[in-house]
């Protein structure tokens, strides 16, 4: 009811390969679906469902202090308790005592870095660049159909309420629409192959990179930059080397993240937040969970997801014809695989681990030999001056 009340329907993933600066939006590559997708998916406003999460979880019995913050935790309290000081505004320090201190931080990671924890990922050096936009073209515009005819009959789906990814040689591009009809827009490079522009704000950087590719430029002709909203991340791979203790766990993107590509942040918040609850529940009702097999788990499914999806990647991402193989290929095994888990048993599929288990480790594996086998065939193509798009594709 909450999506679908306050979240914009999504009609998938839509991918597109440009080769030349004459392409248009009738002779690029295209990647996605002819047809709206069968199961209801949104465009998630991660503002918005996080404060009616919070909300709702205030409504079932949590106590929220806000605006308030940890300045400190001890882990060794009396009786194996935890403690935490906490600031808030109007009020002296305190301290609370609790059985379980669950980090949820995000990027900030506060429990994993005063741990020592975190990690980085140097085999896979991306960095993202974004911002709101608006006076963005739509791609389901009247203009557009008009003035591209063979676009227009291609697909039975809105384009424009697909996440689109325009995609070249180590970066690619997130067109996502928001409510109200502003656009979120970002830049994802590995800066091993790719150097952004240089100068200027951050929306501006952006901006300029998206009207240098050919359908960029259609749609961000007229764009103009929402002052105030640019953003700018560096290294975005890392990883907790542990994400459970005796009185401790760590969930969502406090435990790690890989990459922005197939927006695998949610699914990894889903897996390791249910992997937190069933422990904190199992043991309240006095089974013994082993930590060390958890962690072993969580090390062993994020090196085999980030492994078989994205170390590479960036060679041949911009490519239609390799890309397109990769998305079918991961698409069909990432199902096969992860999800096959949760299919089979909805409740506590979520709380193992993916690529963990007998079928979906060898599914990892499987993904990995493809994977950098398309990234040599994306170097040769670059090498060989044939690396882009030839044709539109569905």
């Amino acid at each position: 009811h909450h999506l679908a009340h306050n979240h914009i329907a999504k009609h998938g993933l839509r991918f597109w390969f440009t080769k030349a600066p004459s392409d248009t939006l009738e002779t690029a590559g295209e990647l996605g679906p002819g047809f709206q997708v069968r199961m209801p998916t949104f465009q998630v406003d991660r503002e918005v469902l996080d404060e009616y999460l919070l909300d709702l979880a205030r409504r079932e019995g949590a106590i929220v202090h806000r605006p308030a913050k940890a300045s400190a935790i001890d882990l060794a309290g009396p009786d194996g308790r935890a403690l935490a000081t906490i600031e808030e505004a109007g009020r002296a320090p305190r301290v609370i005592s609790a059985r379980w201190i669950i980090d949820t931080t995000g990027r900030a990671s506060k429990l994993a870095r005063m741990l020592g924890l975190v990690r980085k990922v140097p085999e896979h050096p991306t960095n993202a660049l974004w911002a709101r936009f608006r006076s963005v073209k739509d791609f389901d515009s009247d203009e557009l159909r008009r003035k591209y005819p063979a676009y227009a009959r291609r697909v039975q789906a809105s384009r424009t309420a697909a996440t689109n990814h325009l995609c070249g040689y180590g970066w690619w591009c997130w067109i996502i629409p928001l409510r109200g009809g502003d656009v979120s827009a970002g830049l994802v490079y590995d800066e091993r192959l790719f150097t952004p522009p240089e100068g200027g704000r951050i929306g501006e950087r952006v901006l300029a990179h998206l009207r240098s590719d050919p359908i960029g430029r259609e749609l961000f002709a007229e764009a103009e930059v929402c002052e105030g909203d640019g953003r700018a991340l560096s290294h975005l791979p890392y990883f907790s080397e542990a994400i459970a203790g005796p009185n401790w766990a760590i969930a969502g993107d406090a435990a790690g993240f890989m990459d922005p590509l197939y927006s695998a942040g949610l699914d990894y918040a889903s897996w390791t937040v249910s992997l937190a609850v069933d422990r904190i529940l199992a043991e309240a009702g006095g089974h013994k969970i082993s930590i060390d097999e958890i962690n072993s788990q969580w090390l062993q499914s994020y090196h085999g997801w980030m492994n078989a999806l994205y170390v590479d990647k960036y060679h041949y991402l911009g490519d239609r014809r390799l890309m397109t193989a990769a998305y079918l290929m991961d698409l069909g095994l990432f199902f096969f695989g992860p999800v096959r888990e949760i299919v089979n048993c909805t409740r506590t599929g979520f709380a193992k681990p993916p690529f963990c288990g007998p079928v979906d480790s060898f599914v990892a594996k499987v993904m990995r030999f493809y994977n950098l086998r398309l990234a040599e065939l994306g170097r040769q193509k670059k090498a060989a001056g044939v690396y882009g798009a030839l044709r539109a594709l569905l």
